[in-house]
């Protein structure tokens, strides 16, 4: 067994056989959506401390995660905001899979024991299988805290007869508003263009009524989309675009990312066909999970979301699929050791 890192040559090309052959493969953690997050952070210093366990030259398992300064005397161990990940190599041998598990476990402790000042280390455990990943099981043994995370997740491998049908009956009649009243377009490696980015970014400006983040984010946005990361699904109205949605995917997973629609036209349901879209495109590209975001609920994860952020939540459900539950894993140390985070009583 040896440890491979980020400046081995090697590294690059374990990684991708390592998520290649891993069951399931989260649609935010490919290159391009890396390099979209670390500009939304402002962290173009981080350091790169991902790990690789092989064997014979064979990945196991590993852990993508980076260090970047919040403030002074301070660090968060993430993916620039993401949850660090977690990846093992799918149906691995077992008694290499165990040995493989031991080294790392023992190289994430003596990791986080060697970080000095503040630090926090955040992870979402998805709970596969019903079970705790080596990642989840180490940070908890070292004091983490875990907090439940609710999100909306629609199996793909159904039949589309069967996902419309868990549609509920308003959105049903949206759905086919959007397909008689707009014209939509999936937009992909071979057809999305710089020019396409910036109409989104101008009708985005234009719903939210000021500018939320960086040019160079929404050109990471397309360069998600010509490396094949990502595509887009837009609707226009008498050749004016009215909404759109920009949707990350893996050869297992898409996530329903950024999306805007013209503010003077929210009377009408602009969004529901461009979403509908787009999960047909995923499921016509083979992937199995359609992830809407997250859920919330009047006194979970956290007590008295808001009246709106409730209304998002609906949203999301309304377009079938089952709500999951994930842990989201989060350590505080000082000097290497275990803090408590709670809030005092």
């Amino acid at each position: 067994m040896q440890f491979t890192q980020p400046d081995d040559p090697n590294f690059k090309p374990m990684w991708e056989e390592l998520l290649s052959t891993s069951g399931y493969l989260d649609a935010l953690y490919g290159q391009a959506n890396i390099a979209f997050y670390r500009e939304i952070c402002g962290s173009s210093d981080a350091k790169n401390i991902s790990l690789l366990v092989s064997e014979n030259g064979m990945p196991i398992c590993g852990l993508m995660a980076f260090c970047r300064t919040l403030e002074v005397d301070a660090t968060e161990i993430s993916c620039f905001g993401l949850p660090l990940l977690y990846v093992e190599r799918f149906r691995a041998e077992a008694s290499a899979l165990a040995r493989a598990q031991r080294l790392l476990r023992d190289e994430i402790e003596r990791l986080l024991q060697a970080q000095s000042g503040r630090a926090v280390i955040r992870y979402r455990d998805r709970l596969l299988g019903g079970c705790l990943s080596l990642a989840g099981r180490v940070l908890l043994d070292l004091g983490a805290k875990a907090t439940p995370h609710f999100s909306q997740v629609i199996d793909l491998s159904l039949p589309e007869e069967v996902i419309h049908k868990s549609l509920t009956k308003s959105y049903k009649w949206s759905v086919n508003w959007g397909q008689k009243n707009l014209t939509h377009k999936v937009l992909d490696s071979t057809s999305m263009t710089i020019d396409h980015i910036e109409e989104f970014r101008r009708l985005h400006f234009e719903a939210a009524g000021r500018e939320t983040r960086s040019p160079e984010s929404w050109k990471l946005q397309y360069e998600m989309v010509r490396t094949g990361e990502a595509f887009g699904v837009f609707a226009w109205m008498k050749h004016s675009l009215v909404s759109a949605a920009l949707f990350s995917y893996s050869k297992s997973h898409c996530f329903y990312g950024v999306s805007a629609s013209r503010r003077d036209l929210f009377d009408k349901p602009l969004s529901h066909g461009v979403i509908w879209i787009g999960l047909l495109h995923a499921k016509n590209l083979g992937v199995r999970y359609f992830e809407m975001g997250e859920q919330l609920f009047p006194m979970a994860p956290r007590h008295y979301p808001s009246r709106k952020e409730l209304g998002i939540s609906f949203f999301k459900r309304a377009f079938g699929g089952r709500p999951l539950v994930f842990l989201d894993i989060c350590l505080h140390l000082v000097d290497g050791s275990y803090v408590d985070s709670s809030p005092s009583q």
